[in-house]
């Protein structure tokens, strides 16, 4: 069994010949030669300056918004931080940040996933809109004289009878048929 070529992904890679596991499968590698690790951005992973590091002095951490990371961004410092001793990242729940209890489970049963949006996580979000789509494009539609007919111009057939019955007798000369 092969083993999926990034770096520290213990997944089998997929039967139709590539190096990469399922959940791989559209990632890309970094550039640099040798280099086992996903894209960040500009075909880089984050250790290979894919990520912008914090401009301030002697620091190490990530850019999160802007120049600076989380911890020396001027309009964040405004953010709580997590309340366990030494942990630099912000709290988001409970004072607590996502590894340290703070965050949120999605609503579905049996989900160990974190929510994201609106209480859900971005695999359930997803579900849920395209569930919403679904039933948006079938209230659109004729329902019933769809289910009933047996082409679909038997439910175009009644959409314009309805219409003409709608406009009356005195507005249906247009459609009246001269042979």
């Amino acid at each position: 069994m092969k083993i999926c070529c990034f770096h520290e992904c213990t997944n089998a890679s997929m039967d139709d010949g590539s190096f990469k596991c399922f959940f791989h499968r559209n990632r890309s590698m970094c550039s640099i030669a040798e280099c086992w690790n996903q894209v960040y951005a500009r075909g880089l992973c984050v250790g290979h300056g894919g990520r912008k590091s914090c401009e301030f002095p002697n620091c190490v951490g990530k850019a999160r918004s802007g120049q600076f990371c989380t911890r020396h961004n001027a309009r964040l410092e405004a953010k709580r931080m997590c309340g366990v001793p030494d942990c630099p990242r912000v709290a988001h729940r409970k004072g607590k940040c996502t590894r340290h209890g703070g965050g949120r489970l999605c609503q579905v049963d049996d989900c160990k996933t974190l929510a994201r949006k609106g209480g859900y996580c971005w695999t359930h979000t997803k579900q849920l809109l395209q569930e919403a789509r679904a039933a948006q494009v079938l209230d659109a539609t004729n329902t019933p004289a769809l289910l009933e007919s047996d082409s679909c111009y038997d439910a175009l057939d009644h959409s314009i009878l309805d219409m003409i019955l709608e406009l009356g007798p005195s507005q249906t000369s247009v459609f009246e048929c001269t042979i």
